[in-house]
């Protein structure tokens, strides 16, 4: 008698949670090797996508391994906050360590940076002075942290939303649906 493997929500949401993690983690550190931090258009929408994949192959897995091929927008809206989350806190934690350890000066490129977007726009030095002192209150490796979580969990929050609704599958025969499987 073969003993069949039932994949569990939980075990769904870790390894997406993990895949989230190490694909955002690797995307920041690809374009920092490549130094293209001044194009936060490019990472945005970069991250956008590969994130949206990411969550759309999760609620793909949580419906059809856990769910027998169907799932309500709950669950699929669910499935991809937790996601977010958990994926987004692990990252979270790399920002910090970045931040804090590996490259604390990178914050001070990112300032330098932004003064020569100033500076290319014809800014007064007095605005692009207080601009900048503006600038480092919110820059500190704890706010970076705190900035990159929150905007995970709005974009994930958003992607979840929509994603659920392309994946949802009522089940016709189910007088309801057990929102716990």
């Amino acid at each position: 008698m073969e003993i069949e493997h039932v994949t569990t929500k939980n075990q769904v949401i870790i390894k997406f949670s993990i895949i989230y993690a190490l694909a955002n983690i690797g995307m920041a550190l690809v374009l920092y090797i490549l130094e293209v931090m001044d194009k936060s258009w490019m990472i945005t929408i970069l991250s956008l996508a590969v994130n949206s994949a990411i969550l759309f192959f999760a609620m793909k897995s949580r419906k059809n391994d856990t769910l027998a091929g169907f799932m309500t927008y709950g669950q699929g809206f669910g499935t991809g906050i937790l996601i977010t989350i958990f994926g987004a806190l692990i990252t979270a934690v790399y920002t910090f360590v970045f931040y804090s350890f590996i490259d604390p000066d990178f914050i001070n490129k990112m300032l330098e940076i932004s003064r020569a977007e100033m500076l290319k726009k014809d800014m007064a030095d007095e605005q692009i002075e207080q601009a900048l002192e503006m600038s480092k209150k919110f820059m500190t490796p704890i706010m970076m942290t705190v900035f990159a979580y929150l905007g995970s969990l709005f974009f994930g929050l958003i992607i979840s939303l929509i994603l659920a609704a392309v994946n949802k599958r009522e089940n016709p025969n189910a007088a309801y649906n057990n929102l716990e499987a």
